[in-house]
């Protein structure tokens, strides 16, 4: 017992007890603040019951991911510099809380802004509604109803989709054919 002894433990003691220090607060009941994730409603997602949460979930499916980090899950959502109004209307849909950070991407020259939710109920939201890159490849979309379903490839489409000028035609990319498939 660290405080009998009048000593503070060292970052070492902690790693040989503890995989991380969020895990060490975690355990002893302490909020975890990181400047990196911010705060959102966790509940935006619970029920996909409006035009702009269908909407959020397509453009999700687009540009957003779900990775492990520090053994936590945490959700990202990136896109050009140019397009930082958008990522705006995200922030103040889902009363994200945080500022953004931007670096360059490896897919082009343009840097890249993004924002960073780390809240499990947030997650655990996306993952119910098949927001993972797993789901994603297999072609499983969201449970939405019917009416909803235009606003979802709307989002879809922002996030990887493209209008060809010379032939008229709007398409949506995606490296999973199966996803665009269950779209039909």
């Amino acid at each position: 017992n660290y405080r009998e002894l009048d000593i503070s433990p060292t970052v070492r003691s902690f790693y040989n007890i503890f995989d991380s220090w969020n895990q060490a607060k975690e355990e002893a009941d302490i909020e975890l603040h990181n400047w990196y994730h911010g705060r959102v409603n966790q509940d935006y997602f619970r029920t996909i019951n409006d035009k702009n949460k269908a909407y959020w979930i397509g453009f999700i499916y687009g540009d957003g991911s779900i990775y492990q980090s520090l053994g936590r899950d945490c959700f990202e959502l990136g896109i050009s510099v140019k397009d930082k109004g958008h990522l705006q209307k995200f922030k103040s849909d889902t009363d994200y809380k945080n500022k953004y950070t931007i670096n360059n991407s490896g897919y082009s020259d343009m840097p890249q802004i993004r924002l960073c939710v780390g809240q499990k109920q947030f997650i655990e939201c996306l993952i119910d509604k098949n927001a993972t890159q797993d789901k994603i490849s297999e072609g499983i979309l969201p449970e939405i109803n019917e009416e909803m379903k235009p606003h979802f490839i709307r989002g879809l489409y922002d996030a990887d989709g493209y209008r060809t000028d010379d032939y008229d035609r709007w398409s949506i990319t995606s490296e999973y054919e199966i996803l665009l498939d269950n779209l039909k």
